[in-house]
């Protein structure tokens, strides 16, 4: 195989990578998302009596605020992993972002059968 050969042929990257750069991209929304969790844990304390709607409303809450916390312990695990060879312990990690964004929109479809 030639010089140009290597230079052109690109790597394929693998699930765990894909599954990263997917979940990377709630991140770019993150900062208005921010300010209406924030705006939520004021509302909070006005629910007063807490209910099964107080319940879901906070995981929402604390969950989406979790979210880039739990992306970058999972890219720093992932980054680890890598370094290790450990192949099926890096395509877990890569997915529990995901994982955890389902969980949210799980959440969120509860919340609308408890109105």
């Amino acid at each position: 195989m030639t010089m140009t050969q290597r230079m052109t042929e690109k790597k394929d990257p693998d699930v765990g990578t894909q599954c990263l750069k997917l979940a990377a991209w709630p991140l770019v929304i993150y900062p208005w998302l921010l300010i209406g969790d924030i705006m939520g844990l004021s509302a909070i304390l006005e629910f007063g009596k807490p209910s099964v709607q107080w319940v879901i409303f906070v995981i929402f809450v604390y969950g989406s605020l979790a979210y880039p916390l739990v992306f970058l312990i999972c890219l720093a695990l992932v980054s680890l992993l890598r370094s290790r060879k450990r192949v099926r312990a890096r395509l877990l990690v890569s997915v529990a972002p995901l994982l955890w964004l389902a969980f949210l929109i799980l959440d969120c479809v509860v919340a609308r059968l408890f109105r």
